[in-house]
C-alpha cells in the first residue's frame, strides 16, 4: 500500500500523478498547497482500495485523473477529494472491480 512505500517511491508517485494530471490541469495554476491536497487524497484512495499505486496500474491512473478533475472543479479538502473519487469509482464499472 502507499503508506508503506519508501520516500523515493512516493516521490515518483507524486511526479507520475502530476504528469498524468497535467492535461486536465493545463489551464489551472497549481500552488504548493494544491499538490499537498492531491498527494494526501491520492494516498487516502490508495489505502482504502489497497492499491499498490504502481505507475503502470490503470486504476491508479484513473484515480489520478479523478483527483485532478476534483481539484479543477474547486475542491481543496483532501478528505472531500478522496471521498468524491471513491464514490465515483464505486459508481463506475472500473470501480466495481477494484472495490
Amino acid at each position: 500500500m502507499c503508506g508503506e512505500q519508501t520516500q523515493e517511491c512516493q516521490r515518483e508517485i507524486v511526479i507520475a500523478t502530476l504528469n498524468a494530471a497535467a492535461l486536465i490541469l493545463s489551464d489551472f495554476i497549481l500552488e504548493p498547497e494544491h499538490i499537498e491536497v492531491m498527494r494526501e487524497a491520492f494516498h487516502r484512495v490508495c489505502d482504502v482500495l489497497q492499491l499498490d499505486c504502481g505507475r503502470d496500474d490503470s486504476l491508479t491512473e484513473i484515480v489520478v485523473i479523478k483527483i485532478a478533475e476534483s481539484m479543477k472543479s474547486g475542491e481543496r479538502d483532501p478528505i472531500q477529494v478522496s471521498e468524491r473519487v471513491l464514490a465515483e469509482l464505486k459508481a463506475s464499472p472500473h470501480g466495481a472491480q477494484a472495490a
